[in-house]
């Protein structure tokens, strides 16, 4: 079941051959060589370290026996329930742990698993809670000094009826149209005309029960709209618009929507937008109640039908927690260290969204972005955090545009002498080098790249690896000044996977949210040239792969499949498909796996029994 929370689809490592900079080669070789291969001892942030290359060496079965360690029970989960985030692992003593995160009804929950006795630490059955609102949780935090910090995100509905799945609450005119609601298969709510006529309609939501306030809440609005029954309907001049007001105000605020060039016949297409702004403009401060208005119409030729799947609004808000002493602690507990609307400071707008970034620790701070829907001019003004984890005092790095968005976009950790860098990329094409320590740009580049960059960035051989989702790889490399792009290569599929640079190339997976087959990709680290192609066994991949040699230098890859029946999986370079070993239980899974001490770790939706009652687990392979 596809969450939506999840954009994506849930809705998502090396060898040092030359420095940056002449001067300081020995610096540099000494830097690299040294975080070559991820600490298979710890798993501390995502793809082991920062950065974010996934190449695991010590000692690991690629064929290795599992077992599931049940997190949540099925009588208290719902489909949106699962594991949406890699992993993190420590060795304690003799012991090794995996701390996993999970998305339920009852709110974000934080576990600690002994992986090798495949149970719960005691005081940590039922999870730390985080947050007691539903919530979907997808940026994966990161573990410094007994400590493990999070990013926690919810969106909550407040519209009733948004997936017009029963009759009720919405008021309904229309012309030329009868309309029934799906309270069989709840496909939603469906016009049809057995006339050549033209069709209109117009749904109003009643008003929602909880409040927002727009000063310091994030709100969003959307619809899920179908022409036509089959792709062959005979329809035009389709239009569907999306109006929202508060109650008691008689003029409604337009928010945008869908014309005849934005809709595919007979395929479903939403629209999503951010209408805290426009709101705002029109003075709805304070605490209101809104109604959403969707307007749709459309000429025919023949007998036609449009099916209303979802008009939503949600309200949103974002955390940063953290809980200490967990090597030790008998009774955790999380300590919110920012709620974002009640942060007294300055943040420069970015109060709103979902934080999705892998954190990246620096010297006494933590980095991370946040992705927000895009309001009716296309702003969205996300933002790059700066979060100091003794004063909780935040910051943001400008990036000086309005149209950012980092949404799975973690940074990679480049440092040169003295200085370290933070190293990002953005919905909006852009690549970015910050000064850590100063907060100031020092370059980005965006000639050349096409669409978003959903991936990390992944530092290795001194170059920086990254992809964007139309399915590019790219590396760019700092020359002293700036940054600069040294190459880039179709991949021929979508992808939103971090690269793993390992011997000389840069290995990538690709798939979006509904394909049936995946692929992996490499690519030459020098020239680009794509070098090596292989089918995945499973389906789409949308995690970052793991990469590893084996005793008898056979290169296998670890990675995860985000479908219904996807699962994990241990496949082997240049095996014919669908050849791979599989890991876990069948379930929707965006992120990858984590890996130390001969453990691999990784975590999807809830698995459903035959009542669709969900059991959320994590697996512990070895």
């Amino acid at each position: 079941m596809q969450k939506f929370f999840s954009e994506e689809g849930k809705e998502m490592k090396k060898p040092m051959r030359k420095s940056l900079v002449v001067v300081l080669a020995l610096i540099m070789v000494f830097a690299m060589s040294a975080s070559a291969f991820a600490d298979t001892t710890s798993w501390t942030s995502f793809q082991g370290n920062d950065q974010n290359n996934g190449v695991i060496s010590g000692n690991f079965s690629t064929a290795p026996t599992w077992e599931a360690v049940e997190l949540l029970d099925a009588t208290k989960t719902t489909g949106w329930s699962g594991v949406d985030c890699q992993p993190l692992m420590t060795t304690e003593g003799d012991k090794t742990y995996a701390y996993v995160v999970t998305d339920s009804n009852e709110g974000a929950k934080a576990f600690k698993v002994d992986c090798d006795t495949k149970t719960v630490v005691p005081g940590w059955q039922g999870g730390v809670p985080l947050t007691n609102i539903p919530t979907a949780q997808l940026g994966t935090g990161t573990i410094v000094n007994d400590t493990w910090y999070l990013p926690v995100s919810y969106d909550y509905q407040i519209l009733p009826n948004a997936y017009m799945s029963y009759e009720g609450g919405w008021a309904i005119e229309k012309q030329n149209l009868t309309y029934r609601y799906d309270e069989t298969d709840y496909t939603g709510l469906h016009f049809n005309t057995d006339n050549e006529a033209a069709g209109s309609a117009m749904m109003i939501s009643n008003p929602q029960s909880i409040p927002i306030n727009v000063d310091v809440e994030d709100i969003w609005a959307d619809f899920s709209i179908q022409f036509g029954a089959t792709p062959g309907a005979q329809m035009t001049d389709m239009n569907a618009q999306m109006y929202i007001k508060a109650q008691g105000q008689s003029s409604w605020i337009p928010l945008g929507g869908l014309s005849t060039s934005d809709i595919r016949i007979g395929e479903v297409e939403e629209f999503s937008v951010n209408c805290t702004r426009q709101l705002q403009l029109a003075g709805m401060g304070g605490d209101r109640l809104y109604q959403l208005k969707l307007e749709v119409s459309f000429n025919g030729t023949t007998a036609n039908e449009v099916i209303v799947k979802k008009a939503e609004v949600y309200k949103n808000n974002m955390f940063v927690k953290k809980i200490e002493n967990i090597s030790t602690a008998t009774a955790p507990s999380a300590v919110t260290m920012i709620d974002y609307h009640t942060y007294s400071g300055t943040i420069d707008g970015g109060r709103g969204g979902q934080l999705n970034t892998p954190m990246v620790y620096i010297n006494g701070n933590l980095f991370f972005g946040n992705w927000i829907r895009g309001d009716a001019n296309g702003n969205n003004y996300a933002k790059y955090f700066k979060l100091n984890v003794n004063s909780n005092q935040l910051s943001t790095l400008d990036t000086g545009h309005t149209d950012d968005g980092f949404y799975l976009a973690g940074a990679a950790v480049r440092k040169a002498g003295t200085k370290t860098y933070i190293v990002f990329g953005s919905d909006n094409s852009h690549l970015y080098m910050f000064n850590a320590s100063t907060n100031a740009l020092v370059s980005e580049v965006s000639s050349g790249i096409v669409g978003q960059i959903r991936s990390s960035v992944s530092y290795a051989d001194g170059g920086f690896f990254f992809t964007s989702k139309p399915g590019y790889i790219y590396r760019c490399s700092f020359n002293g000044t700036k940054l600069v792009r040294n190459w880039e290569t179709s991949l021929n599929g979508a992808c939103n996977a971090t690269p793993t640079v390992y011997g000389g190339m840069a290995y990538v997976s690709l798939g979006q949210f509904g394909d049936t087959t995946g692929k992996f990709a490499g690519c030459n680290i020098d020239t680009g040239e794509m070098e090596f192609g292989d089918y995945t066994p499973g389906g789409p991949v949308q995690s970052s792969m793991l990469i590893y040699k084996d005793s008898e230098n056979d290169l296998y890859t670890y990675y995860t499949v985000n479908r219904a029946d996807g699962k994990g999986y241990c496949k082997q370079f240049g095996q014919e498909h669908p050849i791979a070993e599989e890991i876990g239980e069948a379930g929707y899974t965006l992120q990858g796996f984590a890996a130390a001490n001969g453990y691999l770790v990784y975590g999807n939706d809830g698995v459903a029994d035959a009542d669709y009652k969900y059991t959320v687990s994590v697996y512990v392979a070895q």
